[in-house]
């Protein structure tokens, strides 16, 4: 497994940390408790996500969004090279996260 991958492991599983139980006791709209949970929508509509990989994102610099995108399984080929490595970032530890909560 590469560094890249690693990252992401290790981002995932902080952000499940924080929000995992939330997210189980969630009855709201898209919360694990409601008649129809959708972990994305969650993240989305409270920004835990959002607000985590924006956290990592400011200290970027030109080096490590081009590792970002060197790395990803999300590649972007046109477009701003920082906003590409933000969404490609997110998506992959969202996937990630997804694995996560699956398996508990």
């Amino acid at each position: 497994m590469n560094r890249y991958q690693q990252k992401i492991k290790e981002e995932a599983k902080k952000v499940y940390e924080k929000c995992a139980d939330a997210f189980r006791t969630d009855k709201g709209e898209h919360g694990g408790a409601s008649p129809s949970p959708n972990l994305s929508l969650w993240l989305d509509s409270n920004g835990i996500l959002a607000r985590h990989v924006e956290e990592i994102a400011k200290n970027w610099t030109k080096k490590d969004v081009l590792w970002v995108n060197e790395n990803t399984r999300h590649r972007i080929t046109y477009g701003d090279p920082q906003d590409n490595a933000f969404g490609a970032f997110y998506k992959d530890i969202l996937s990630e996260l997804k694995k996560l909560i699956k398996k508990t």
